[in-house]
């Protein structure tokens, strides 16, 4: 084969892979806001009919505010986690893809 008509590998990644790696964490960080968003909403609104009930005790609105923090607090927990993984697949999709493109292009030249 002729060298010239060699395609050269490049490391430098190309605009289109930073395009989909900014276009999937808009997406990730959209989708944390708006679980945290949502869970904020349904931790206001446990809270608000608690204080309000009528039929409970001092010490059963204690214990179900206590519930309704813990539960808001695992909810966190779980979108911080969810949002990690997002950003960490999206970390290996951007490190993958061009080993791939370099090693198909390296079988396709020999």
């Amino acid at each position: 084969m002729n060298s010239k008509s060699i395609t050269p590998v490049t490391n430098a990644p190309s605009s289109m892979q930073n395009e989909v790696f900014n276009e999937m964490s808009i997406i990730v960080s959209n989708a944390f806001n708006e679980s945290e968003k949502a869970s904020k909403e349904l931790y206001n609104e446990k809270s608000k009919l608690i204080i309000s009930a009528k039929d409970m005790s001092t010490a059963e609105k204690l214990t179900a505010l206590n519930e309704n923090y813990c539960t808001r607090h695992q909810q966190q927990s779980q979108n911080v986690c969810s949002h990690i993984v997002g950003f960490g697949i999206i970390v290996c999709v951007s490190v993958v893809t061009p080993v791939i493109v370099k090693f198909t292009q390296k079988m396709l030249v020999a």
